[in-house]
């Protein structure tokens, strides 16, 4: 009989540590959730962030602000535009021998850069 009463506290035990799991992964599911709510906001905020600046620099490109730039301080929405320029003039080619790059004399990189640097009136990126 004692063995019996000590099986029922165990498991009524594992029941309530059960309840317990329970009730930290609804606990866990919001915190999750209001973690991407957060996320959300403050890749929001960034991206917006990133707008003002962008625009700064396209501005002050205009001006003739920037004509020895170097690479890091590109800001990173118009570096992606140099890359669509890049991808548009290589046809597809990405540049890389290891990766079928056709090792031509086309340039295509030298050229996106010289594209990028005369739209945004750049005389030299320093890398």
């Amino acid at each position: 009989m004692e063995e019996t009463k000590q099986i029922k506290e165990y498991r009524q035990k594992i029941e309530a540590l059960k309840a317990e799991q329970e009730n930290i992964e609804k606990e866990k599911k919001h915190l999750q959730d209001k973690w991407r709510e957060l996320n959300r906001e403050i890749n929001t905020l960034e991206n917006k962030i990133n707008q003002i600046e962008d625009d700064k620099f396209r501005e002050e490109c205009a001006k003739g602000l920037h004509k020895i730039v170097k690479y890091g301080d590109i800001p990173s929405d118009l570096w992606w535009e140099r890359t669509r320029m890049f991808e548009e003039i290589s046809g597809g080619c990405k540049g890389d021998l290891a990766v079928g790059c056709r090792g031509c004399e086309e340039a295509c990189d030298r050229k996106a850069n010289e594209k990028f640097m005369q739209k945004y009136n750049i005389e030299k990126i320093v890398y």
